[in-house]
């Protein structure tokens, strides 16, 4: 089996065990508050575990499993403070009662992980140096603008809810 189909299966085997676990924890204590961190923690194990397996580093794995560790570390912590902030997630406050219910969104994390994240796992098991090209650029520059665009409205949206004055509201109701 190819180098590339090993890493691949061992994700996806890993990213919905590690949640469900997670699940079994947070549906004992009835609780939400580690499913973000779960899912980040997931994107990293995947990112790392893909590029250190292999032994191998060139200058694309290295830069886009920087690239992605720094987006997935900036939403994950910015979604724990977010949970620790408000309180909790009242998305959860039904599905957390019934612990059947409240697998789904595990399973989902454990299968939204894995398939958002395919495309670097494949990039950090291939076992080729490829030169560098102009898309690495763009790329890059196009990531940026990204990361400062979601940083932004993940903010914006923040500071709209924790104003009382905003309660019950969509941040597009001004």
């Amino acid at each position: 089996m190819e180098l590339s189909a090993v890493v691949v299966i061992a994700s996806v085997i890993f990213s919905f065990v590690f949640n469900w676990i997670a699940w079994i924890i947070c549906s004992i204590f009835k609780t939400e508050k580690l499913y973000d961190i779960t899912g980040t923690l997931t994107y990293l194990v995947l990112i790392f575990g893909s590029l250190f397996y292999c032994h191998i580093y060139n200058h694309r794995q290295i830069l886009v499993s920087i690239l992605s560790a720094t987006w997935t570390l900036r939403l994950g912590l910015f979604l724990l403070y977010r949970v620790f902030k408000t309180g909790g997630d009242k998305r959860f406050d039904e599905l957390k009662q019934n612990p059947i219910k409240f697998l789904i969104p595990w399973t989902l994390q454990g299968l939204w992980a894995f398939l958002t994240v395919i495309g670097v796992v494949i990039i950090n098991s291939t076992e080729t140096n490829p030169a560098s090209i102009p898309s690495d650029v763009i790329g890059s520059v196009l990531w940026f603008i990204g990361f400062c665009c979601e940083t932004t409205a993940d903010f914006q949206k923040l500071f709209f809810k924790l104003d009382s004055n905003n309660k019950g509201k969509f941040i597009d109701d001004y």
